[in-house]
């Protein structure tokens, strides 16, 4: 799985259709937001 994170001002998850992909491009509020994320999927295993 590839994802795509980009800093964009609205936040978003990839569409039903898009989790059948490898690639999910997923729009973040803000750095803050960024950050907590890559924290919470590092935490992933």
């Amino acid at each position: 799985m590839n994802l795509l994170l980009t800093v964009s001002g609205h936040e978003g998850w990839p569409s039903e259709e898009e989790y059948a992909h490898p690639r999910w491009y997923i729009p973040v509020t803000d750095a803050a937001d960024l950050c907590y994320l890559l924290l919470w999927l590092a935490e992933l295993k």
